[in-house]
């Protein structure tokens, strides 16, 4: 086992029984794993998942049926509960189906929550800020891409987001017409519909941090592999208006990018696992 690590793993209800042991208000999960359920369903899986958690030592029940938490499964949940910062990210690699990745800090402990698609979540105590930024560096395959061979340019958001439809709709070709006569060069243009036509991958990144349980967004960007190389979408406000700057965008920028987003929302933490 990596000793720079720690990995717990839960299912959906078993982290909500958890969060209601820790007097949770509530959980940082991507979905409600009771919705649509009946109270008598929610009360027989709550039951079945306090079974699954004693028989894997994560609570002991006592004999006056009060439940006692372990400490590393309090810490680990608890961040996930009372986070003061966090990172979302989300990731669609070409048709297949999102891949997300939660990192959350909380008195001095980094956790990261991955999602599987049997409802396994997985938590795990990262050593400190640097190691949290290679993991996602990691997840997000970010390797030797290069950026792709276009000039920066800005985008009214609204214009980006038909320049997508379009694309989707009429093709490829008619996405570079829409980018066009929005103002964006002419190559950039075909190079940047050719990316949104046949994406590779397409990553969200939003740094959060949290105040009375709920989140402000402090940064966040996107970035956009197509066939030719990496592009980095970042937001920002023109004249009152929501835009979009898009810029070429190696690996290496990309890798430098995801550590400035972590050091914006997770302080130093040194020693830990």
């Amino acid at each position: 086992m990596d000793s720079d690590t720690f990995t717990l793993t839960f299912s959906s209800v078993e982290l909500s029984l958890v969060a209601r042991l820790l007097d949770a208000p509530s959980l940082q999960l991507p979905e409600d794993p009771f919705d649509g359920w009946s109270i008598e369903e929610i009360e027989r899986a709550l039951t079945q998942a306090q079974e699954s958690l004693a028989d894997r030592h994560y609570i002991q029940v006592q004999p006056d049926a009060t439940v006692a938490l372990d400490v590393s499964v309090a810490a680990l949940v608890g961040a996930l509960a009372f986070p003061e910062s966090s990172l979302i990210v989300t990731l669609v690699a070409g048709e297949g189906l999102p891949e997300t990745r939660q990192v959350h800090f909380a008195s001095g402990l980094i956790v990261e929550q991955e999602q599987q698609h049997d409802d396994a979540h997985s938590l795990t105590a990262v050593r400190d800020r640097e190691m949290a930024s290679r993991r996602l560096c990691e997840f997000l395959r970010l390797a030797e891409q290069p950026a792709s061979s276009a000039e920066p340019f800005a985008l009214a958001e609204a214009e980006m987001g038909e320049a997508r439809l379009v694309v989707v709709a009429e093709g490829e070709r008619a996405g570079a017409v829409f980018l066009e006569q929005a103002g964006v060069p002419s190559a950039t243009a075909a190079s940047l519909a050719q990316a949104l036509a046949n994406s590779l991958c397409y990553t969200t990144l939003i740094a959060l941090t949290w105040r009375g349980g709920e989140a402000q967004r402090v940064d966040s960007f996107a970035l956009l592999e197509g066939e030719q190389g990496l592009w980095l979408l970042r937001p920002l406000e023109r004249d009152g208006e929501s835009w979009i700057k898009v810029a070429p965008c190696d690996a290496s920028c990309a890798n430098r990018q995801i550590e400035e987003l972590t050091r914006l929302v997770m302080p130093v933490v040194e020693g830990r696992p």
